[in-house]
């Protein structure tokens, strides 16, 4: 949960490749490498790294995976938001009724 709510914080960039006007946007690599996701190799599982082991382009797949989990997150607590709000509003109901 707590590498959720950092990965949540960050903020996708734009940019342009060099001698390119594409436009492109996503993450920097550098930011994902400092979330607290490891895999067994204990490197970030959403990036490349380099023949140096620096932070070289992102595994696009792996955040998609990633943001895939932070939707159901939040899903599930609208969903006891929702059951909460439901148990609330019938309470005010009966108050009203009195």
């Amino acid at each position: 949960p707590e590498a959720l709510q950092q990965f949540v914080k960050l903020t996708p960039q734009n940019w342009d490749y060099k001698g390119q006007h594409n436009g492109a946007a996503g993450f920097i690599s550098e930011d994902l490498a400092m979330l607290p996701i490891l895999n067994a190799y204990g490197t970030s599982p959403l990036i490349n790294y380099n023949s140096d082991g620096l932070p070289e382009s992102n595994r696009d797949y792996a955040i998609i995976g990633l943001q895939h989990l932070a939707i159901q997150s939040l899903w599930k607590q609208g969903e006891s938001h929702d059951t909460r709000l439901q148990e609330l509003a019938a309470r005010v109901a009966v108050l009203e009724v009195r």
